[in-house]
């Protein structure tokens, strides 16, 4: 049986205010093989949607690609902590980003939430800021 290589995907949301323009960046490696690197608008909304819509986007790209040992990396302690229980979420709207994660889950054979310092996070943050800012232009 050949044991699968870890996935490591390092995310994050930007948000020029908080509501305001908002996008994610995603930054998916196995090894030192880059799989993808995301950079998308996603219009007006919170920091903490963004997070989240980071991270949905990040398991439908591992799960794309057949991916099934993935470790999630970001620097929102947020949204890490909802991930792992130690939080819960109760705006309806971030809810709705939660269950559709939750049902993503069950597709990974291994699946780790980690919580990053943002100086480990470069990548993921300056797509997702390039994605607001490309909108404010």
């Amino acid at each position: 049986m050949v044991e699968q290589q870890t996935v490591y995907i390092y995310t994050d949301g930007a948000c020029s205010g908080n509501p305001g323009p908002m996008g994610i960046g995603v930054y998916m490696r196995k090894g030192t093989r880059v799989i993808e690197m995301i950079s998308q608008y996603l219009g007006k909304g919170t920091n903490n949607t963004a997070e989240l819509t980071a991270i949905n986007i990040a398991l439908e790209k591992a799960i794309f690609y057949s991916e099934k040992c993935i470790e999630i990396r970001s620097d929102s302690e947020w949204a890490i902590k909802i991930l792992n229980n130690q939080y819960k979420c109760k705006q309806p709207h971030l809810q709705k980003i939660l269950k559709l994660i939750r049902e993503k889950e069950h597709y990974l054979s291994s699946l780790k939430y980690i919580w990053i310092p943002r100086e480990e996070n470069s990548v993921a943050n300056d797509l997702a800021q390039s994605s607001v800012q490309k909108r404010l232009k």
